[in-house]
């Protein structure tokens, strides 16, 4: 948050924290971020972007559950501890997890996402489409 702010940006934190929205950029971009700590040396960063759950069904079979990511989040911002920051739009990933290979490298420390369209006008083209 507090790199967003240095450059200019004005950012909100909903109150309530159910529908994976973690900051609200300049009225426009919805973030959900995510961290990985303590990772390995040597090792590619995963994560899991989905929410993951175990429900049993009348029969007392435990059965995973997923929910996919949640259609109206615009970027991911993923802090790995060793590495730094990745931000990355929805567009680029998959349904549940992602692996932060070299095919990421792009979008590492990549807060500029935000000032192609400042005003949010690439956002709401999007959501109206």
């Amino acid at each position: 948050m507090a790199i967003l702010l240095r450059r200019g940006h004005k950012v909100a934190v909903p109150v309530v924290d159910d529908d994976g929205v973690d900051l609200i950029v300049d009225y426009a971009w919805t973030v959900q971020v995510k961290s990985r700590q303590r990772m390995p040396p040597g090792r590619t960063p995963h994560l899991t972007l989905a929410q993951t759950g175990t429900r049993r069904n009348l029969a007392g079979v435990a059965r995973t559950r997923r929910s996919a990511v949640r259609p109206h989040v615009d970027v991911f911002a993923i802090w790995v501890e060793s590495a730094g920051w990745w931000v990355i739009p929805r567009e680029a990933m998959s349904e549940w997890s992602i692996t932060l290979g070299p095919q990421f490298d792009c979008y590492r420390d990549g807060w500029d996402l935000f000032e192609r369209s400042g005003d949010g006008s690439q956002r709401r083209e999007r959501s109206a489409g």
